[in-house]
């Protein structure tokens, strides 16, 4: 498995030099508030947030990938639908033409991802979380995963984890989704609109269909080994 991209989004810094991927630019001024691991990027106004190329190929959109972060939302969530009735766009991807590749928190729908990738009729495929609940303010981890080429868990071909556990799927065939060098945008969308209206925290990226986030409570993702030692004798 290979990590094509991770920002831990401690400040502006992780945003020009991430720890692996290409440097991004800001929008507007976003600031920066406690989060999971120390700070995350807040974005809470049209025109802010954060872009970076898709150059060299971050998200695969055309075969399989999985993106994860950490977020504290300013809003509940019951039911998977944001409690002010607003769309939230959480990481956005629109290559040439009308593809589209979004995973948001949708007023109407839920916690979700869709593909488009534009090539005719019926392409679109959805997938939303409805059964997801928080409070304003809580850390919640958030993954997207898809595989158009074989699926993950028999036949699935995109899924939505909250917290380490899978709560939404759909097995609905992709169609195909070619890469291009346009830019991907974090906490908004590539129109400068539609705020996520949270802090996101330690976003990373991969290129194959991770299901197991059981790693997701360490920022690196390496969970410490267990130091087993032998037991003093007394006598």
């Amino acid at each position: 498995m290979a990590q094509t991209y991770w920002s831990k989004l401690e400040d502006a810094g992780d945003v020009t030099s991430p720890e692996t991927g290409p440097a991004g630019t800001e929008d507007g001024s976003p600031d920066y508030a406690a989060c999971k691991f120390n700070n995350g990027i807040c974005v809470n106004a049209n025109a802010e947030g954060y872009y970076f190329p898709n150059n060299p190929t971050v998200i695969t959109a055309a075969t399989k990938g999985a993106v994860e972060f950490w977020i504290k939302t300013d809003y509940n969530v019951a039911n998977g639908l944001p409690a002010d009735a607003a769309h939230h766009m959480l990481v956005v991807y629109n290559p040439a033409g009308s593809a589209q590749f979004w995973c948001y928190i949708n007023s109407d729908n839920g916690i979700g991802m869709l593909r488009d990738p534009d090539t005719g009729s019926g392409d679109r495929v959805t997938v939303f979380d409805t059964t997801s609940d928080w409070t304003a303010g809580d850390l919640v981890h958030l993954a997207f995963v898809w595989d158009a080429a074989a699926g993950f868990d028999g036949s699935k071909t995109m899924a939505v984890y909250v917290n380490g556990v899978q709560t939404a799927s759909t097995t609905t065939a992709l169609g195909t989704f070619t890469d291009t060098t346009d830019d991907v945008y974090v906490g908004e969308q590539d129109s400068q609109i539609n705020p996520m209206d949270s802090i996101m925290d330690n976003i990373k990226i991969h290129d194959t269909t991770k299901t197991d986030f059981t790693d997701r409570d360490y920022e690196d993702g390496v969970i410490p080994s267990v130091a087993f030692m032998t037991p003093k004798k007394y006598w």
